[in-house]
């Protein structure tokens, strides 16, 4: 078949992947004194060819500058935004992409737009926006790139009227017109169009016109082994077809032609399948083993430049060029290994970023970060050095000099780091860089700008890159319908044929009327035309290899609704050819690779020499989960602090308590307290919590604080006036730290507060701002047994404890005291379940046994570490 195209000076196919495909084919079947001089180009592509062939012929008519997509996506932005005509749009983003979208229908279909006028009121203000653009294309003298084929019919066409009238004595082919039939392909070749559109139809009509031979390829006749089947849900579908594909390349290695899935939705589930064939073809991947292999596949699934590892930390960096900066970005930027240093001080860098993780601050300034002494060597010089070079950053400048400026930020960080770069981190910075250079043609678009307006420029078009790294071929790959229609494959897996998938559900554009759409049919304008087009695209597949294989599955992961074969593979008998994957965990499959070796279980160790350093904590924590103490405790294994949106339910925690502490401290007594009226105690609150605010570290914002003052006081003013209806009673202590020994245990405790009654007793008291109950103290295992452990360890017991619950839907008191018929029970229940808890803990009982099963460790942040959701 390739022999025969060898005269063809062009050969055009819908997409780049099908292109790059015919063009290994054509070299790998030619012999090796034969080339082939022609270009094989996918239509887009084939349309630059042609503008850059033509170009001179048409500036000579009339000037013109192609604009680069970003150039034409920058002026529909700043049209739509200059007349929005007061329309709210919930996605500014998305409108651009649908009125770019029914601009290029327009052109593709050549659609007259004054036909549209009135029809609807989204339509008409569509053509309101297409012809300021229109305009504004006309006074810059540019064409973007949905009008390439036009501007190269148009120069033809007056090429054309020019040698109706020939200058006598001359060839027509020598006037200056007939250079455009010079440049004219000979010979084009049409491969995998199922349909043309109107443009294509009447670029290639011109060319015909002009003696250009266009002709479409013959497409390889059916499989001759069509087999279907059917599976429980998409993980069962792929593990069985990687299984199929394993059998298949163990036969045979090297196959000449790749085995091959085809998924519909491959966007939505290519991390499903390259867990899956990773876990098949390579179940140690993630393991440092010597003998690791290269991944024998390859998943054509793209991702936005913009959520690719090392241009987020690109954007980390361009995060800070920020007067306040998010605790996100300094945290990302303390792990980040892509900036100088950043593996080589990485411990360092961690330590650092668990000190900001305990601010629980949603921002932090330059200023403060500076100060810290605990700030690691190297960071520290790299932050000195990035603060001036920000004081010298320039309030506004064209993008050129922001792309200057931008390039020097990041390498003064030393991006992308100082590994080397495997392949796909090579090709993403070679991408970024790419797109990072076309802000020198936004000058003249955009103008002197701030750095705000040019880096949102920039996260728009990273977002809308796809980056998709090339690799060698390999034996295996993983497409989607439209990259494998048209290619040949030894064999071939369509995978996710199910009635709600294939064909898919139509998608009309919004600003061009439906039935307008249906009228020229349009893609994805009503069920049928997407039939149509479902059931073409299908028998294309079929055609790609001697046998197939085409499968559904019956559920969805997230759904227990029953899904039915598409339609369009209903005519196809089902095989039984199933090889259902056994349902093998990792570790399973590791320890029959040898992989891994199985260590023998060890008996709880107890610890030596008071190694383990807590509070009531290791009590709280023992009771709920043994392991959860012991993780915590004796290993250390404390999950970092995550940061919150606001002030964190901590802070807010520490700032009631410490205001409490204070206003007691100078009250002293509950009859001090009632001694003062409703204005005094406001003035007293207020000022203790102005000092509540002084002690935060990092300090909260004036928004913040205001609004957390707004929160705080009411909840202190309903505490004390509680306090006011209590029984007599004086603050004996408040906030007091103590070094004990209990059990053999080391233990530093800390009450909230000790008030001493009239009778001489003693009553203690826990604040809580979240829900508390008095059960909480029970049992051999209390979900809070700090007062029983305080009392456990007191020589004389307290007449009483208490819970005092400040929360905004209610201001409680709740105690247990002598009062209580089973005080005394209670007194020697708690005695013994602090004594179990402490032995338990000192004999490195480690079981994982969560006190209420899968709630217990709904609180838990170590279950990565357990790994309860294997046992």
């Amino acid at each position: 078949m390739y022999n025969e195209w060898i005269g063809f000076e062009r050969i055009i196919t819908p997409n780049r992947r099908l292109a790059s495909f015919l063009s290994k084919q054509m070299v790998a079947s030619l012999p090796e004194n034969q080339l082939y001089t022609g270009k094989i180009l996918a239509w887009q592509d084939f349309l630059q060819d042609c503008w850059q062939e033509f170009r001179n012929i048409i500036q000579q008519q009339q000037p013109r500058v192609l604009l680069s997509p970003w150039q034409s996506h920058y002026y529909w932005q700043q049209v739509i935004a200059k007349n929005d005509h007061d329309m709210p749009l919930l996605d500014t983003a998305q409108t651009v992409h649908l009125v770019k979208q029914a601009h290029g229908l327009l052109q593709q279909w050549r659609y007259n737009p004054d036909k549209l006028h009135g029809i609807k009121p989204d339509t008409d203000l569509f053509l309101y926006w297409q012809q300021e653009y229109q305009q504004l294309l006309i006074e810059r003298q540019s064409i973007d790139e949905s009008q390439i084929a036009s501007c190269i019919e148009s120069a033809h066409t007056q090429n054309s009227n020019l040698n109706d009238d020939p200058i006598v004595g001359v060839a027509p082919c020598a006037t200056r017109a007939s250079t455009a039939c010079d440049k004219i392909p000979k010979n084009i070749l049409l491969y995998g169009f199922d349909a043309l559109t109107p443009e294509q139809q009447d670029l290639f009509g011109t060319f015909e016109k002009q003696g250009s031979n266009v002709q479409h390829a013959q497409m390889p006749k059916p499989a001759s082994t069509i087999k279907r089947g059917s599976y429980k849900n998409i993980k069962e579908e792929i593990t069985s077809i990687a299984l199929q594909i394993k059998a298949q390349l163990d036969e045979n290695p090297e196959p000449t032609l790749p085995l091959t899935v085809v998924v519909p939705q491959l966007k939505e589930h290519w991390r499903v399948i390259n867990d899956i064939f990773i876990d098949v073809f390579s179940p140690y991947h993630y393991l440092p083993v010597a003998d690791k292999k290269e991944l024998p596949f390859n998943i054509s699934a793209g991702q936005p430049l913009y959520e690719m590892p090392l241009v987020c930390a690109a954007w980390t960096l361009f995060d800070l060029l920020n007067e306040n900066v998010s605790i996100e970005t300094w945290m990302q930027l303390c792990r980040s290994p892509f900036v100088a240093q950043g593996i080589s001080e990485m411990p360092a860098r961690a330590r650092f970023e668990s000190k900001l993780r305990k601010t629980q601050a949603d921002s932090l300034t330059w200023e403060w970060v500076l100060a810290q002494k605990t700030l690691p060597h190297a960071l520290s010089v790299q932050l000195q050095a990035a603060f001036k070079l920000l004081q010298e950053k320039p309030n506004y400048a064209k993008s050129s000099d922001w792309q200057t400026w931008l390039l020097q930020w990041l390498q003064h960080w030393g991006w992308p780091g100082e590994r080397n770069l495997n392949s796909e981190e090579y090709q993403t910075v070679t991408h970024f860089y790419r797109l990072l250079n076309e802000l020198v043609g936004l000058d003249v678009t955009m103008g002197q700008v701030n750095s705000k307006a040019v880096l949102s420029q920039l996260r728009s078009q990273a977002m809308q890159r796809m980056f998709q790294g090339e690799s060698e071929d390999k034996p295996i790959q993983v497409l989607g319908m439209l990259e494998a229609a048209g290619q040949q494959f030894s064999k071939l897996w369509i995978t996710g044929l199910s009635h709600d998938v294939w064909p898919q559900k139509p998608s009309p554009n919004p600003f061009i009327p439906t039935h307008i759409q249906i009228e020229q049919t349009m893609p994805h304008a009503n069920a049928e035309r997407e039939y149509d087009y479902a059931k073409t695209m299908l028998q294309r597949l079929l055609t790609a290899s001697d046998t197939v294989h085409i499968s559904f599955a019956q559920y969805d992961l997230n759904s227990d609704s029953k899904r039915l074969p598409s339609p369009l593979i209903q005519d196809f008998s089902e095989q039984d050819y199933h090889e259902i994957a056994h349902d093998e965990n990792l570790l399973y499959k590791l320890q029959k690779t040898k992989a891994v070796s199985q260590l023998p279980p060890n008996k709880p160790v107890a610890f030596k020499n008071h190694a383990a350093k807590g509070g009531a904590g290791i009590f709280k924590d023992q009771a709920a989960c043994p392991f959860r103490a012991y993780a915590k405790y004796r290993l250390r294994a404390v999950a970092p602090e995550l940061p919150v949106l606001g002030v964190s339910p901590k802070v807010k925690g520490i700032l009631l308590h410490g205001a409490l502490e204070t206003i007691w401290k100078d009250l002293q007594a509950q009859q001090n307290l009632q001694a003062m009226d409703e204005q005094a105690l406001t003035q007293l609150c207020e000022q203790h919590l102005n000092k509540a605010f002084e002690q935060i570290s990092p300090k909260l914002s004036r928004q913040q604080q205001a609004l957390e003052q707004r929160r705080a006081l009411p909840l202190l003013l309903a505490w004390l006036q509680l306090e006011k209806t209590r029984d007599s009673f004086k603050v004996e202590s408040i906030e007091t730290s103590r070094q004990a020994i209990f059990a053999d245990l080391p233990l530093n405790l800390r009450l909230d507060r000790i008030d001493a009654l009239p009778d001489g007793s003693f009553l203690l008291i826990d604040y809580k701002t979240g829900d508390a109950k008095s059960k909480s103290w029970l049992g051999l295992r209390p979900d809070e047994p700090q007062l029983p452990l305080y009392i456990s360890m007191m020589k004389t017991p307290p007449s009483g404890i208490a819970f005092a619950v400040l929360r905004k839907k209610k201001v409680e008191l709740i105690s247990l005291n002598q009062e209580n018929s089973d005080w005394q029970q209670h007194l020697k229940e708690w005695r013994e379940a602090i004594e179990q808890l402490a032995i338990e803990f000192k004999e490195g009982r480690a079981d994982l046994m969560p006190k209420y099963g899968p709630q217990t460790c709904l609180q838990c942040d170590l279950q990565l570490f357990c790994r309860i959701g294997e046992h």
